[in-house]
């Protein structure tokens, strides 16, 4: 999982999820308040229950801001998360639809980059990379006008940020 973004990130926290040890979530803010761009980056169980557990707390992390993208290896498919998980009520997107498991062969959607709907999709790719036995993900997004330059310190100029 990774991000790059032309912005200077605000706050970066490591979540531990519940459940067993070894999954846990990485929550990047750009910006203050509830027009804050917040991006997690997570790990999900295999199990249902479990992950619905951890959902449920990742929900909590991110409740408050308008601007979300949720992405990583999450163990189930989109419609899943989209309609019976604690994301449900969000309105998140999942742009993309091609197998990423395993790399080798893929044949199952199982990681994900989630929008926000206040967030725009200019491109989203799977790349031909194997670089586990997961393939990447990659955005590229456009941002509202409350997140550009003059709100977000930069790090580059342009207001736009891919997630990969």
């Amino acid at each position: 999982m990774a991000y790059s973004a032309a912005f200077k990130p605000t706050a970066i926290e490591d979540h531990p999820l519940p459940g067993p040890k070894g999954r846990g979530a990485i929550l990047v803010r750009f910006g203050e308040g509830p027009e804050a761009l917040v991006v997690v980056m997570m790990h999900l169980a295999l199990g249902g229950r479990t992950r619905n557990l951890q959902l449920a707390y990742v929900r909590e992390l991110i409740g408050n801001y308008k601007h979300q993208v949720l992405m990583g290896d999450m163990n189930t498919h989109a419609n899943d998360l989209l309609q019976n998980s604690p994301l449900r009520d969000l309105g998140l997107l999942a742009p993309q639809v091609e197998a990423t498991f395993p790399s080798w062969r893929p044949q199952r959607c199982l990681d994900h980059i989630l929008l926000s709907p206040s967030l725009t999709l200019e491109s989203v790719q799977v790349l031909a990379q194997p670089i586990s036995d997961h393939l990447p993900v990659a955005v590229e997004i456009r941002l509202p006008g409350s997140l550009t330059a003059d709100a977000l310190p930069a790090l580059s100029p342009g207001p736009r940020g891919s997630l990969a």
